[in-house]
């Protein structure tokens, strides 16, 4: 089974970290984390590091609100918890799909 880390940043949960044999990938939850989605890290310390990176530089330059281009999401740019589980569940099935049954 497929391990995921939560990923939060000055206390706000943006996001998870599912343990690859190559890597970790990202899955946000934020919008301003969303040109991270799907990247491949080798350590979960460099995504952590990147992601915090962005997400700061984007809070302090950025006066927009959340992108339309996710569909979901609330006045804070979360994406729901039910579309973080669907992501994940994507990214295990797709390296691993014995260990996602169908229900």
């Amino acid at each position: 089974m497929l391990q995921s880390y939560v990923i939060n940043i000055d206390g706000a949960f943006v996001g998870a970290a599912v343990r690859l044999d190559v890597g970790y990938r990202f899955i946000p939850i934020d919008y301003r984390l969303e040109d991270l989605r799907g990247s491949l890290w080798p350590t979960l310390a460099d995504l952590q590091r990147s992601a915090k990176q962005m997400f700061r530089t984007d809070r302090s330059t950025s006066s927009r609100g959340p992108s339309g281009s996710l569909g979901e999401g609330d006045s804070t740019g979360l994406r729901s918890s039910g579309a973080l589980f669907a992501a994940i569940h994507h990214v295990v099935s797709a390296h691993n799909p014995r260990a996602v049954e169908t229900q």
